[in-house]
């Protein structure tokens, strides 16, 4: 009977050694699309005169902003970190950013609803 064929692995683009790098180019196209909301809702929002939506639309660039240097933080760290050899697994950062992004939709939605009256 013939033996089992492990899976070569995969290479590429899917190869494992790049998988830190995907992720943090998602974690930067992530970023670079909150900074476009919130060029575009503040530049509307000064158009249409609306002060809070500015603050808003300022609000979401200083988050992106973050989001981007972020970014660059963990991937040197987890860079580091992938070279000795260790876990670099961190859920938590994914929750606090999706909430994060949650907050701050419903204040900016709230805000362009307020200033509807």
């Amino acid at each position: 009977m013939s033996e089992p064929v492990e899976a070569a692995e995969p290479e590429g683009p899917y190869a494992v050694e790049l998988q830190h790098e995907r992720t943090a180019l998602a974690w930067e196209r992530t970023a670079f699309s909150i900074l476009a909301v919130g060029v575009v809702l503040a530049r509307f929002a000064a158009f249409e005169h609306q002060g809070l939506l500015v603050a808003a639309g300022l609000a979401v660039l200083v988050g992106g902003a973050t989001l981007v240097a972020w970014t660059q933080v963990t991937y040197q760290l987890r860079g580091h970190a992938l070279r000795r050899g260790e876990d670099v697994a961190h859920p938590a950062a994914a929750r606090t950013i999706g909430l994060a992004c949650t907050v701050t939709c419903a204040l900016c939605a709230a805000a362009g609803l307020w200033s509807l009256r």
